[in-house]
């Protein structure tokens, strides 16, 4: 297909990038020269100039993938775009696997002449699902990259009348729906289109030399994930900079390897958020053509034509034949760095005095994942010369508020820009641009650049545990039969499916499970260095070799599971004294020696027989049992003051099973009792002596036992019916869940109980509305809050239809809910730890131990309302929290809010859907003092109950105590803050009395408010801090 190319000459007027300064030393010589022989060419037309400095180009340092594709060399931007083969990890092994496999997409022809990228989007990669029993959870492209710099990445989805290459393969039999992620990030939930391809485009700060940009499964491994192309263009740091969040503590890595902080890396221009297009046009361009893109734009951004259906208002200004003059692209300076063909067209209003509307559609940005704050770029140039006052404002939503204004009268082809606008928006949103009525030119608008930011994961995997398991990776992929995963990071955003993560920030690597894959050689010595793993399973599978040393310096490893394999020598000691090891299964090997001797030194403390060992089916010759002699029958003769009964020691949890086929069971010198404890295939195998009285004893308790078992069968046999419908009922809705792409983390009873140190009062952090919550470190030492609620008739369904409404809602100033758990009657929710309690405590508890500054009381007022914001205006269906008040609200380490209990409030549904709507609540709840009058009275649910409870909640903040304090009976008329309140100060003569002392002490606000106690509440709600 044929390409557009850019205009002649055009693209050498665009500003270079700093980066590139040495480049441009030739250029400001010319620019020099050209300045002194303005004079005497000034007779000459101005479109008689051809200055085209393009002896200063060079090709940027471009990253195109043409996914699915041989790749071409483009004609018009000479762009050159790679076959994804050298990108795609573990590409070979996956197209040998028919796994990614090469597609063909269709699309029309009308569709093509409008399209960037038109040749390639004619092609796809898929990935398909559980193709010879490979089933990876993510595909990840690697591209390295400059650590120090911000990138631009534009990934382009195909639609979904896709034809694979190979005719024996069926796409229409998947789904296309699956995540999109930048390194540790979730960009999005991608469902391809029915028609036309789909481009996702972000502006990124790598976390380190290599940038992974994977491609995401559903859970349950049924989808088919598909791109086109991926394309990465480094950013100048100084564009699309102002009012992001810099990284401050996050260390990265430069391109030696070396950890350095933004500093000392010398770049101060990288950001903990990312920015993802909205839309970016060009006004006036022609819409049958494909987007502005480079060269004419040296950043490759794409400006797409707008068009307008309003002849009558509107028309459309084409200056390419009258170029802007070149003075004004080499003195100009700003950061959004627009090119030159943009400037020379743009919409015009047909009368001085007109209003037009640009309207954008943030819904559909926002279907991809949740955005308020947008940064808005905006170009208006006179490409025409029409001279004349052009007073342009800027408004958004209503415009009723004016953002934005230039009132000053632009000069021939002058430069008029707005940047880094940074506005938030709840819903779609129309610009509007208009005139003042002393205007006597049009309003013009050339472009807008609006991009929507959104909070950015800066963590990886633990630097420690991510090399280590990157480098056993890499050893594995080339031993095993099967593919093993081991694209982008280990951890996040999802982890590899051989591995288990902790939920901790950064993840600790838990669990390592590679059974059953066809691995060969010898165990990577690496695993030592994972401090924090906890099950290590690499059954079934032909290693062989000694087992590593460095395997016992694991000491929180729990399970060793090294079944089925060729492993040789001796058993290692550290299976008998480790303190973790609970499970150790080394069943089926070629070990040859084993020494108790570390065994029988347990046996006074018990320890020896808490820890369970398989060694049967091993060739096991060279036995060392220094105890042996000193066990007779069911008596340990000389450990301890008292002999002690092995019946109920060797009967606890704990075994060895050495099996009866080795050179020890074998021996008929050995101890009969040690022989017979031993020599057992099974833990359940009677290993007492038949012949002894005290076997008959073990018979009668035996029988008198079982007895009982089928007397509390009989008695669970009426409760087997209610167990097993509540277990399919809990099946069901998981299955339900996992069909709406949602997976709550589901934790164990019995594991919460130990976490909170079985709910004791020493753990306990409060008492709440809806329960009790307790502190609980998880095995992985992750510290969280377990909230148990009240005994609930509550159907399990409508609880668990609960969990899917807010397991998704993740915001800065909302408690994290980690996950559930659902016992009989009870309702336990896992929330995210905050160190610092809550409010209440802060302001007025009895172990109050610091006071609160007047900035950190700032914060905390903004964070309440941006989470409220977010609950009212963004989520869908909305929340009303309808108990805000102190104790719901929580403090970080940092001091930062975070409002509790939202998700157990209520949801606006169905004819409450819209901002504004009234719900009637049939029962009042909520706390006394925080009521609204419309709520208190008439039970009305609205928006503003919260609104209502915010404000209260301000007053004890600035005021320090309790909005009703029944404790001041001397002084009747403060006993509710909201009557005696802060308004009334002036009034009533009182001067600064209502502020603590503490506040003002260390606070500015003691000069400010010293004559006029209302300046305090007007400096809460205007100060810009």
């Amino acid at each position: 297909m044929e390409r557009r190319s850019p205009s002649p000459g055009v693209g050498g007027k665009n500003r270079f990038p700093l980066a590139r300064s040495i480049f441009l030393t030739p250029c400001v010589t010319f620019l020099v020269l050209y300045s002194l022989l303005v004079p005497a060419l000034s007779q000459q037309a101005a479109g008689e100039f051809d200055f085209s400095p393009n002896f200063c180009f060079q090709l940027p340092d471009f990253i195109s993938i043409d996914c699915g594709g041989e790749g071409l060399k483009d004609v018009a931007t000479e762009i050159e775009w790679l076959p994804d083969e050298k990108y795609l990890d573990s590409g070979e092994v996956l197209k040998e696997g028919f796994v990614a496999v090469p597609a063909t997409v269709t699309l029309d022809k009308d569709t093509l002449k409008t399209l960037a990228n038109a040749d390639l989007v004619q092609t796809a990669r898929v990935f398909l699902p559980r193709v010879n029993s490979i089933s990876l959870s993510k595909y990840c492209y690697v591209v390295g990259v400059r650590n120090t710099t911000n990138y631009l990445v534009r990934v382009m989805f195909p639609p979904r009348n896709l034809t694979a290459n190979d005719p024996s393969i069926d796409l229409s039999r998947y789904t296309s729906r699956f995540y999109f992620t930048v390194d540790s990030t979730l960009i999005a939930t991608i469902e391809l289109a029915p028609v036309l391809p789909k481009t996702v485009e972000l502006v990124v700060t790598p976390l380190d030399k290599n940038m992974y940009i994977c491609l995401v499964p559903l859970e349950d491994r049924s989808s088919m994930p598909a791109v086109s192309t991926i394309e990465l263009r480094p950013l100048p740091n100084e564009l699309y900079l102002e009012g992001r969040r810099e990284i401050q503590t996050a260390d990265i890595i430069n391109d030696q390897g070396d950890l350095v902080t933004p500093r000392a890396a010398g770049n101060t221009g990288l950001r903990t958020s990312y920015l993802i297009t909205v839309s970016r046009l060009n006004f006036g361009g022609n819409i049958s053509l494909p987007p502005i893109r480079y060269p004419s734009d040296q950043h490759d951004r794409l400006w797409y034509p707008a068009g307008f259906s309003d002849t009558t208002q509107l028309s459309a200004i084409n200056a390419t034949r009258t170029p802007i003059d070149p003075k004004i692209i080499v003195t100009w300076d700003n950061n959004w760095d627009f090119p030159v063909e943009v400037l020379e067209t743009a919409w015009k209003g047909r009368n001085p005095n007109l209003n037009f509307t640009v309207a954008f559609n943030l819904t559909g940005s926002r279907s991809l994942r949740p955005i308020t704050t947008f940064y808005l770029g905006m170009i208006l140039v006179d490409p025409d010369d029409s001279g004349g006052v052009q007073n342009v404002y800027l408004s958004a939503a209503g415009g009723s508020e004016i953002w934005w204004a230039d009132d000053v009268a632009p000069l021939a082809f002058a430069v008029r820009i707005l940047q880094n606008v940074k506005q938030t928006f709840n819903g779609d949103s129309n610009f509007f641009t208009f005139s003042s009525l002393n205007a006597t030119v049009p309003p013009k608008v050339n472009a807008f650049d609006l991009l929507g930011e959104f909070e950015a994961n800066t963590k990886r995997t633990t630097p420690e545990d991510g090399f280590t398991i990157t480098d056993i990776a890499k050893n594995l992929r080339q031993r095993v039969d099967i593919l093993v995963d081991t694209s982008g990071d280990p951890c996040l955003p999802v982890p590899w499916n051989w591995i288990v993560c902790s939920i901790e920030s950064p993840p600790r690597i838990t669990q390592i499970n590679i059974s059953s894959m066809g691995a060969s050689g010898k165990i990577p010595s690496d695993f030592g260095n994972l401090d924090q793993l906890t099950v290590l399973d690499f059954s079934n599978n032909t290693f062989t070799g000694e087992l590593p040393e460095s395997l016992a310096s694991i000491t929180t490893l729990r399970e060793l599971r090294l079944q089925h394999n060729n492993f040789t020598g001796a058993v290692p000691t550290e299976v008998w004294t480790s303190d973790s090891l609970e499970t150790v299964d080394l069943s089926d090997n070629q070990f040859n020696t084993l020494d108790l001797t570390a065994w029988c030194n347990g046996i006074g403390d018990l320890s020896a027989f808490k820890r369970k060992v398989n060694l049967t089916n091993n060739p096991i010759k060279n036995v060392t049992f220094p105890c042996a002699d000193h066990l007779s029958n069911l008596w340990i003769k000389t450990y301890g003051e008292n002999p002690l009964d092995l019946i109920s020691a060797a009967g606890d949890s704990g075994f060895i099973l050495l099996g009866k086929n080795n050179a020890y069971c074998e021996n008929p010198g050995n101890k009969e009792f040690a022989k017979r404890y031993v020599c057992r295939t099974s833990q359940f195998e009677n290993f007492l002596n038949n012949n002894s009285s005290d076997n008959k004893k073990v018979i009668i308790i035996s029988v008198v036992c079982g007895v009982l078992v089928l007397l509390m069968a009989c008695i669970l046999l009426f409760g087997l019916r209610r167990t097993w419908k509540r277990a399919k009922d809990l099946h069901t809705i998981q299955e339900a869940l996992a069909r709406q792409d949602v997976r709550p983390p589901f934790f164990k009873y019995d594991q919460l109980k130990t976490a909170c140190g079985d709910f004791s009062e020493e753990n306990k952090l409060g008492q709440g509305a809806f329960g009790s919550v307790y502190k609980a470190v998880l095995p992985d030492k992750t510290v969280v809050a377990v909230k148990i609620l009240e005994p609930t008739d509550q159907n399990i369904t409508d609880f668990l239809n609960e969990m899917v409404l807010i397991t998704g809602i993740k915001h800065k100033h909302l408690i994290q809910l980690k996950g559930c758990c659902v016992r009989d009657r009870k309702r336990i929710l896992i929330y995210e730890y905050a160190e610092n309690k809550n409010l209440a405590d802060a302001l007025w508890g009895p172990e109050r131990t610091y006071r609160l500054n007047w900035d950190q009381r700032f914060k905390i007022c903004v964070g309440v309302a941006k989470g409220l914001a977010y609950l009212h205006e963004e989520l869908q269906p909305r929340i009303i929290h309808r108990d805000i008040k102190a104790q719901n609200i929580l403090l970080d380490k940092n001091w930062e809010a975070k409002v509790a209990d939202f998700g157990l409030a209520l949801p606006v549904k169905d004819q409450a859907s819209t901002p504004g709507s009234t719900l009637v609540a049939t029962r009042i709840g909520g706390t006394l003092g925080y009521f609204s009058p419309e709520y208190a009275t008439a039970g009305k649910v609205t928006e503003k109950l919260d609104v209502f409870s915010f404000g209260i909640l301000v007053l004890e903040i600035l005021a320090g105590r309790k909005c009703i304090d029944l404790s001041l009976t001397y002084a009747p008329d403060q006993i509710y803050l909201k009557d005696w309140g802060l308004f009334d100060a002036t009034a009533s003569g009182k001067n600064t009395e209502e502020i603590e002392h503490a506040l003002l002490r260390a606070s500015d606000l003691t000069r400010a408010s010293s004559d006029d106690p209302q300046s305090i509440i007007r400096m809460s709600v205007t100060n810009p801090r």
